[in-house]
């Protein structure tokens, strides 16, 4: 899925640079016809300087008003050309900005849900050694206090019977 995402950006950009290239050579072309326009009103001035005849000269001029007209409507269909050229190659980087932004955006997520998922472990690691401790602490606490009862309950029986044995004793020294 990443390697076809990863072909049709590939195929996005050569598609942006081929038409990059058929602009530039749509502007050259244009750049030749202005020059060789520019070379027919030359021609046609210096022909005007020396025809000086009324009925050439109004031909003259409407013949170079056609031609101005007619380069005005191609220079006018070429601008529009290049202008909708121009609003295709920047929808299409705004497209592909999009889908730039939208794998970054998915890939920050991920890694956002996998940190949360790692400090969630964590947190639950801890809150499970904490509770361990604390039962091994109570058990402990539980066990000393047992073996303190323990010793407590040896030691009255030994004072007990010590108790007993000195009360024997005296009874029989008295006896």
């Amino acid at each position: 899925m990443q390697a076809m995402r990863k072909k049709r950006e590939d195929e996005r950009i050569q598609r942006l640079e081929d038409e990059e290239l058929e602009r530039r050579r749509i502007d050259q072309i244009e750049f030749e016809l202005q020059q060789e326009a520019r070379l027919k009103v030359v021609e046609r001035a210096n022909k005007a300087a020396y025809q000086n005849q009324d009925i050439v000269k109004a031909f003259n001029s409407k013949l170079l008003m056609s031609d101005v007209l007619a380069e005005r409507e191609i220079q006018k269909e070429l601008k529009q050309r290049k202008k909708a050229h121009e609003e295709r190659v920047a929808r299409e980087w705004e497209e592909l900005d999009r889908v730039k932004m939208e794998a970054f955006d998915e890939k920050v997520k991920q890694k956002l849900v996998a940190e949360y998922d790692r400090k969630m472990a964590n947190t639950k690691a801890i809150a499970d050694q904490l509770h361990q401790f604390k039962m091994t602490y109570v058990k402990r606490i539980q066990d000393d206090m047992l073996e303190a009862e323990l010793i407590n309950r040896q030691v009255q029986e030994e004072l007990e019977r010590e108790a007993l044995k000195e009360q024997e004793r005296k009874r029989k020294q008295i006896e």
